[in-house]
């Protein structure tokens, strides 16, 4: 069992390795266009949409496999490492695991947000970030409802317990009223 836990692992560190790579060689060349400094926030959300299925792929690939790798890769190196050191390695495995589960949900809710975005997207004349105040890069969905949701606290223009969907339409709405 062991010897085929530690192959099992060793599999799963090269998985870790080729997420990388594949997802830094994906991200540099088909999710960056090439004049991206020069695109215009409305140009850089179009180009995010074009790609929206490729970044949804994109996501689940270096986020939500890797997580679950991730957490075959720290099981593993705990078992291979606990005689050594075991307080130390049952340290570093729970952080493991915590970092796996962090990364699948940050693919999650990179994908989900994304999904929000084309939807209000379609449904705003302007689109979402039309106004150029919340980055359009292939994370703007999960930067600009963190940063919608900032900008919501304490002004009291949101009906409490509204959805972050439909806070992030009324602070979208109050931005166009004032600009």
């Amino acid at each position: 069992m062991a010897s085929d836990m530690q192959k099992i692992g060793g599999i799963a560190a090269i998985i870790e390795a080729l997420a990388y790579s594949v997802g830094f060689a994906v991200m540099l060349t088909v999710l960056m266009p090439d004049n991206a400094d020069a695109l215009s926030a409305a140009q850089r959300l179009a180009f995010t949409l074009d790609k929206q299925a490729i970044i949804i792929a994109w996501n689940l690939f270096i986020y939500v496999l890797f997580g679950v790798v991730l957490v075959v890769l720290s099981l593993a190196l705990h078992q291979r490492l606990a005689a050594q050191a075991e307080a130390l390695t049952k340290v570093a495995t729970a952080f493991g695991l915590i970092w796996a589960a962090l990364v699948i949900a940050a693919g999650m809710i990179a994908n989900t947000g994304l999904g929000a975005a084309a939807k209000l997207h379609a449904a705003q004349a302007q689109g979402v970030f039309a106004d150029g105040t919340h980055g359009t890069s292939f994370a703007a969905p999960f930067v600009s409802a963190a940063v919608l949701l900032a900008l919501a606290g304490g002004q009291g223009s949101v009906p409490p317990g509204a959805g972050i969907g439909t806070q992030a339409t009324h602070i979208i709405r109050r931005a166009r009223q004032e600009g």
